[in-house]
């Protein structure tokens, strides 16, 4: 990964990939709300070649990954309020 733009604690851009497998970009936005703060979370990225692309259509379960990400994130977070 490789940072391409941070503006903390609202905004983080990093660029993602494996030369030859994938490449991608992910970013992270948070804005404060009446009644905490609002993570939203964008990924895109792009498979290269056709065992990429086959790989990642048979065993990539995106919206797992999303699931899975949002509840480690939750965890993190809740850990951190409780001053751990």
């Amino acid at each position: 990964m490789r940072v391409l733009e941070s503006r903390p604690p609202t905004r983080l851009v990093l660029q993602t990939g494996s030369p030859g497998r994938f490449e991608g970009r992910y970013v992270a936005e948070f804005a404060e709300t009446g009644r905490g703060v609002t993570g939203t979370f964008t990924e895109t990225s792009v498979a290269l070649g056709l065992v990429p692309k086959v790989m990642r259509a048979l065993f990539v379960d995106g919206q797992a990954l999303i699931e899975r990400y949002s509840a480690q994130a939750q965890a993190e977070l809740r850990r951190r309020a409780a001053g751990g």
